[in-house]
């Protein structure tokens, strides 16, 4: 029996083995509505490989837009040749609504909810089951612990627990991706990435970005101005050169291009 894992973004897919993103497994386009249809063809290997394929687990899937789950129905069953949702394929969607609703930009939270997949015509097709114990975190409770001292840093205290061996793995891609510190707002995750970074051997060499604003003939926006913008989607302004860094080829990938190859930065 052929089962296949595949997660809504990059994130949870690295978790999964041999993970790929839904939109690169099944070609979703990057603006699905009512009428959307992926790009895989009937007669491609994808297309053979979902005929195949008796259990499909969508991972984060509260996180995907309904029309996206809903242009992978259309998909399916057109493949299939068949009406029943998703051509019949047995579908295990995961997730918690409770964390990350399909982002929506300026949008209400009505709207935001709208686009979810329970306001779907497939929600009330799908059996609901609740899990109610982490089994994770009960068989290791232990790691699940960060011990802090009144006089420590919280910060480092962290990286410490989380990375203990960095020094002799820093150049493990597999040790890098399997560990991460996760945190709610952009300026954290900088300053992490910061101080983590500085604890690789070696010398340290700052690259800055070019920064310019188009159509500004009155130069309104100097460019000291702009280096302090960290847009989202957009790496800061200045980048250290001393960690091993991770291009992850989830979007497209090739035949003859590996997932993830590292690159000594």
């Amino acid at each position: 029996m052929i089962a296949l894992a595949y997660a809504t973004n990059g994130v949870a897919a690295t978790i999964l083995p041999g993970g790929r993103t839904t939109h690169s497994r099944f070609g979703i386009p990057l603006q699905a509505d009512e009428i959307a249809m992926t790009n895989m063809s009937k007669q491609g290997g994808r297309a053979k490989l979902i005929r195949q394929e008796k259990l499909i687990i969508w991972d984060e899937a509260p996180m995907a837009k309904r029309h996206i789950i809903e242009t992978v129905d259309r998909s399916f069953r057109d493949i299939m040749d068949s009406d029943i949702p998703f051509g019949g394929k047995v579908m295990v969607f995961g997730g918690d609504f409770h964390q990350v609703l399909p982002v929506v930009p300026k949008s209400t939270c009505a709207e935001m909810v709208n686009t979810s997949l329970v306001r779907s015509y497939l929600w009330p097709l799908m059996e609901k089951i609740q899990l109610s114990t982490n089994m994770r975190a009960r068989a290791d409770t232990k790691q699940m612990t960060v011990q802090q001292t009144q006089h420590s840093n919280p910060e480092e205290t962290l990286i410490r627990e989380i990375f203990p061996v960095l020094q002799e793995n820093y150049r493990s891609a597999d040790y890098i991706t399997e560990h991460a510190i996760l945190a709610s707002r952009n300026e954290l995750v900088d300053n992490l990435n910061e101080m983590l970074i500085g604890k690789f051997p070696g010398a340290t060499k700052t690259y800055i970005s070019f920064d310019s604003a188009e159509d500004d003939t009155n130069n309104y926006y100097q460019e000291e101005y702009l280096n302090t913008l960290t847009p989202n989607g957009l790496p800061p302004h200045s980048a250290k050169r001393k960690c091993p860094n991770h291009a992850a080829e989830k979007s497209r990938p090739l035949k003859w291009i590996m997932q993830w190859e590292s690159l000594n930065l």
